[in-house]
């Protein structure tokens, strides 16, 4: 086999994210990248009560994301204003309404979580 099974499933998330980036809107894009950026930080002990530290720049979360640095800015305020979330400083994250934040994502939190974060052991 060409693939191992763990490389199989890196090229299915990295095809996924490809499709996300051209075909999702701003929202989406931007409620994606803090959900996964969040459950992959959780592991380490970085994120408490559904707040933690985003360390990039609006505008590298732009770059990941495909959208410009004015984009994210406005796009963040917007789910601010919906009580989906807080951001302060450098994007210090707090995630009020998780729900709203996956359904914006069009993710399962659950099966995200489990298809980026290896088992333990």
């Amino acid at each position: 086999a060409l693939f191992t099974r763990q490389s199989a499933a890196g090229y299915a998330r990295m095809a996924e994210r490809m499709l996300r980036l051209g075909k999702s809107s701003a929202q989406t894009r931007i409620a994606y990248a803090i959900c996964e950026l969040c459950l992959r930080a959780d592991p380490f002990g970085l994120v408490a009560d559904r707040a933690f530290h985003l360390p990039m720049t609006q505008q590298v979360l732009g770059e990941y994301v495909g959208l410009s640095s004015v984009h994210v800015n406005r796009t963040i305020r917007a789910m601010a204003r919906a009580g989906v979330l807080d951001y302060r400083g450098q994007l210090e994250v707090i995630i009020h309404d998780l729900a709203a934040l996956a359904a914006t994502a069009q993710i399962d939190p659950a099966e995200l979580k489990a298809a980026i974060i290896p088992p333990p052991g």
